[in-house]
């Protein structure tokens, strides 16, 4: 029996602006908008050789497919843009919130609340 090869993707996972309107999110089944940015996770081809890419908004992939978002994100020239999506993917379906005054001067001694949400 042939040894089972592991696989290796020879193209990351990607974010980039959907090149027309006709690709589908994997996670809601909604179409994605040409020119809007999506996640592109890279998988072996279960029909035949090669490899085969899922899109997703990116929403969708940062709370559906985390790690290959981040790994995407941190090669992406998106930047800033996608920040805040990142921090969902790294903290998974929960929001912390803080009490913090941004407006009042904070000193070492300062004490806040942080609070988790799940969402």
């Amino acid at each position: 029996m042939p040894e089972a090869t592991q696989y290796n993707s020879k193209v990351a996972h990607t974010i980039e602006p959907a090149s027309s309107g006709r690709a589908k999110c994997r996670s809601c089944d909604q179409p994605i908008a040409k020119g809007e940015l999506r996640l592109g996770e890279r998988q072996p081809n279960a029909f035949g050789d090669g490899e085969m890419t899922l899109w997703f908004h990116l929403p969708c992939g940062a709370f559906s497919r985390p790690e290959p978002f981040l790994e995407a994100q941190s090669a992406a020239a998106a930047g800033a843009q996608i920040e805040p999506l990142a921090t969902a993917a790294r903290f998974g379906n929960r929001l912390y919130l803080v009490n913090a005054r941004f407006t009042s001067p904070q000193t070492p001694e300062t004490t806040f609340t942080g609070v988790a949400v799940p969402i």
